[in-house]
């Protein structure tokens, strides 16, 4: 997508989207320098696309991200860098490590960790510390989240809910691709891949070039 909104709006893009990664990596990578090192302008959009899966991410459930950065969520609602989802505990360790080498484990159990509501506070208090951190740095951008909305969880509406309350500027994908839930297959790798087809990520970059850049 980023090379996409580059071509067609003409503007340079930073890509820092990894396979696998949550928000968390977002936040870390920028309370740790790692954005400010790496790009050499002053950004006027930034965009992070979001998805209901992730929530397991940043809660550190899922098994190839044991050394992921840690947030926790204190009582009074913020988050706290607490490390990594590893940090000091060689059991886990070991345990996370045979699990993934297991077909079984792999086949039936990856990424099926239930989320509860807590996971749901954290995931979108890191979002929101992430606009906070990159307006300190950069007062004249602006922060963007494109939502994948096409599921009919039950934490759903408050993930979005409490994005919006939060001030965040929040795109949904139903409203990005109206016909995304009659023509899924279109927006699709294929039936056994799921992440988003190069159809999918034109629709996507259109409308970032024609509703957010150029608004």
């Amino acid at each position: 997508m980023p090379y996409l909104v580059q071509k067609l709006s003409k503007y340079g893009a930073y890509n820092f989207g990894y396979n696998g990664y949550g928000p968390h990596q977002m936040l870390s990578s920028i309370q740790h320098g790692m954005v400010k090192k790496i790009i050499n302008c002053q950004p006027r959009i930034v965009i992070y696309q979001a998805a209901l899966f992730q929530v397991s991410r940043s809660a550190g459930s899922v098994w190839w991200d044991k050394h992921g950065p840690k947030y926790i969520l204190l009582p009074n609602g913020s988050i706290k860098y607490d490390g990594h989802f590893d940090d000091g505990n060689q059991i886990i360790k070991k345990t996370r490590a045979l699990l993934a080498k297991s077909f079984i484990y792999n086949k039936y159990f990856i990424n099926r960790e239930n989320i509860n509501k807590k996971d749901i506070e954290l995931f979108i208090e890191i979002i929101a510390q992430s606009q906070k951190f990159l307006k300190e740095q950069y007062p004249e951008m602006e922060f963007h989240v494109i939502y994948w909305d096409n599921n009919d969880d039950k934490f759903n509406k408050m993930l979005i809910d409490s994005l919006k309350n939060k001030g965040v500027n929040l795109h949904l994908i139903s409203q990005i691709i109206p016909d995304y839930s009659i023509n899924e297959s279109r927006y699709l790798i294929s039936k056994y891949e799921k992440h988003p087809s190069f159809v999918a990520y034109q629709q996507i970059s259109q409308y970032v070039v024609n509703k957010i850049i150029r608004k």
